[in-house]
């Protein structure tokens, strides 16, 4: 064999190497991400078994209105957000960390498509992620829960 047949062979390898690993991580990253979407569905149940009789304090936030990461078309996502918390400290925990909050929400809502949102078990992962993700910037309590007052996706 001459070098050139060589130099064929090896990237003829090498392509179908990478071509194997590549299809492999694409792959395995379908079954994670539906191993972490069964995750947080067995979440979203236990949580919506725990009835509460009273509403806590709840703290308004204003108006999103935010891209979705559908690939075929440009859709828009409206909600408006009102978020319970344990007591008035953490009220005034949730105000001073607005900014906070409105940019983990910003960042959060453009990761998801107009189909998984407008299904009813996407509202609740998208809740769950969302209070799992607020509750990480809290010291003094938590919100316990997150209500969508106007949810509209055009």
């Amino acid at each position: 064999m001459n070098k050139k047949t060589v130099i064929i062979m090896i990237i003829v390898f090498l392509l179908l190497l990478f071509g194997a690993v590549g299809a492999g991580f694409y792959f395995m990253w379908g079954k994670i991400n539906d191993i972490n979407a069964k995750d947080m569905k067995s979440e979203v149940k236990e949580k919506s078994s725990e009835e509460k009789t009273e509403i806590g304090p709840l703290v308004e936030l204003d108006v999103f209105i935010l891209n979705l990461a559908d690939t075929n078309e440009q859709h828009f996502l409206r909600v408006k957000i009102h978020l319970e918390t344990e007591n008035m400290e953490v009220s005034e925990e949730v105000n001073k960390r607005l900014p906070q909050i409105r940019d983990y929400i910003i960042s959060l809502i453009p990761t998801k498509t107009s189909e998984e949102i407008l299904k009813a078990e996407g509202k609740e992962i998208l809740r769950s992620e969302m209070l799992k993700g607020l509750n990480g910037f809290l010291h003094s309590g938590r919100i316990t829960r997150l209500y969508f007052n106007d949810f509209v996706v055009q």
